[in-house]
C-alpha cells in the first residue's frame, strides 16, 4: 500500500490526539510550569527604552521568545505556501523528489526537538556574546553584521554540500537508494542542524532587537505574549497547556493535509 504525503499527516494527526496518553502527569506539570514561567517573564517592556539595556538578560530575553515564535511560525505556514511546489511537476518535487517532502516534515520536527534542548544553552550565551557589553546601537550593528556574515557563510556551504550529497547519485533525495548513501547525507544533516538552528534563532533574536522600536516588533510581541496567555489559561484549573499545544498542532495538521490532498 503506498501512503500519499495527507495519509501521512492523516497518521501525525491521529497520533497527536494520543499525546496525553504517552505523557506522564508530572510531564504535563512541566509544560505547563514552562510556558507560566515564558508569560509571567515578559511582562510590559518599554520598547522606546530597549535600546539602554540591550546588554541585560530581561531584555535579550523577550527576544528570543520572539525568534522562538516567529520560527514556530514559519514552520506551520510552509506546509501551506509550499503545497504547489510540492505536487507532482512542481519545482520541489523536480529538485528533490516524493521522499522531500518527509524530510522536511522530519526536519521542522527535529528542529523543535533540538530548539527545546537550546533553549537555556547555548542561545542565550551566545546572544550575550553577539551583542557585547556596549549598548550603542551601532556597535551591536556592526558585530551582528559580523555575525551574520560569518554564520551565512557556514549556512550556504552547508546547503551545498547536502545539495551536492543528494545531486551526485541522480535527481532528488530518491537516489540515495543505499545505506552508505542515506547514511551520508543524514549525518551532514544532522551535525549542520544544530548549528544553523541556534545561528538563525540569535540572528532574528538581535536583528528584532535592533528593530525594537518599530511597531512591527510592538505588535508582534503582543501577539505573541497573547498566544502564550491562550496556551496558559486554557483550562488552567487542571493544567491543560499541554493539551492546547496539542489542539492547535491538531488544527494546523488538518488543514496541512488538505492543502497536501
Amino acid at each position: 500500500m503506498v501512503l500519499t504525503f495527507a495519509s501521512y499527516i492523516a497518521l501525525a494527526l491521529a497520533f497527536l490526539t494520543g499525546f496525553e496518553l504517552l505523557f506522564r502527569p508530572h510531564q504535563r506539570d512541566a509544560v505547563q510550569n514552562f510556558f507560566e514561567d515564558v508569560t509571567r517573564r515578559l511582562g510590559q517592556p518599554d520598547f522606546k527604552q530597549i535600546g539602554q539595556r540591550m546588554t541585560t538578560n530581561e531584555a535579550q530575553f523577550y527576544f528570543i521568545v520572539l525568534a522562538y515564535a516567529e520560527l514556530t511560525i514559519i514552520a506551520f505556514a510552509a506546509p501551506f505556501i509550499l503545497a504547489r511546489e510540492w505536487q507532482p511537476g512542481g519545482a520541489f518535487d523536480l529538485q528533490y523528489g516524493p521522499s522531500g517532502q518527509y524530510v522536511l516534515v522530519g526536519f521542522e520536527a527535529l528542529s523543535f526537538l533540538i530548539l527545546g534542548q537550546c533553549w537555556k544553552w547555548p542561545v542565550p550565551g551566545l546572544m550575550k556574546f553577539v551583542v557585547g557589553n556596549n549598548n550603542r546601537w551601532h556597535i551591536v550593528l556592526l558585530r551582528f553584521l559580523l555575525f551574520a556574515l560569518v554564520g551565512g557563510v557556514f549556512g550556504l556551504l552547508w546547503f551545498f554540500v547536502l545539495d551536492g550529497i543528494q545531486g551526485m547519485y541522480g535527481q532528488g533525495l530518491d537516489a540515495l537508494i543505499t545505506p552508505y548513501q542515506a547514511l551520508l547525507f543524514c549525518f551532514v544533516l544532522l551535525m549542520g542542524l544544530p548549528l544553523f538552528l541556534i545561528f538563525w534563532v540569535v540572528f532574528q533574536a538581535v536583528g528584532l532587537m535592533l528593530q525594537a522600536r518599530t511597531c512591527y516588533v510592538r505588535w508582534f510581541f503582543a501577539l505573541t505574549k497573547g498566544a502564550l496567555l491562550r496556551v496558559v489559561e486554557y483550562d488552567k484549573k487542571d493544567k491543560k497547556a499541554f493539551s492546547a499545544i496539542v489542539l492547535v498542532a491538531a488544527i494546523l495538521l488538518a488543514f496541512a493535509k488538505e492543502f497536501a490532498s
